[in-house]
């Protein structure tokens, strides 16, 4: 793997991180789910929910930019398996959400699984 590709995945995860924590912080200040015209409009308009589906979209180019030079399945692989370990210890740094045995276990496996299959 190259430099360019290194790059492109940790602007992946960065981005993907910052989305994430975004979103949660858009929909915990518009609030509960309502089907109505008015919570569409707080919706569409809060700003960290706009960021974070820009960002979304940014990531997925980043994803077929990738394909490119691992190939579907190995970007599937690490991009998947890189997402859940980095979302699981940014929410617990950034949002204070808990950290379990399990998450950890968790997330050593998916690493572990990436390592084993290998990307060529």
């Amino acid at each position: 793997m190259n430099t360019i590709d290194i790059g492109s995945i940790a602007i992946f995860l960065v981005f993907n991180i910052i989305a994430t924590v975004f979103l949660k912080k858009g929909f915990d200040a518009v609030g509960d789910i309502k089907f109505t015209l008015d919570y569409a409009f707080k919706w569409l308009f809060n700003p960290l929910i706009f960021i974070s589906l820009a960002l979304a979209m940014l990531c997925r180019l980043l994803y077929y930019r990738l394909q490119g030079g691992l190939g579907a399945t190995g970007t599937f692989l690490v991009l998947g398996g890189l997402t859940y370990p980095t979302i699981i210890i940014a929410n617990w740094l950034i949002l204070g959400e808990s950290l379990s045995g399990t998450k950890i276990l968790a997330s050593i496996l998916i690493i572990a699984g990436i390592l084993l299959l290998g990307v060529k």
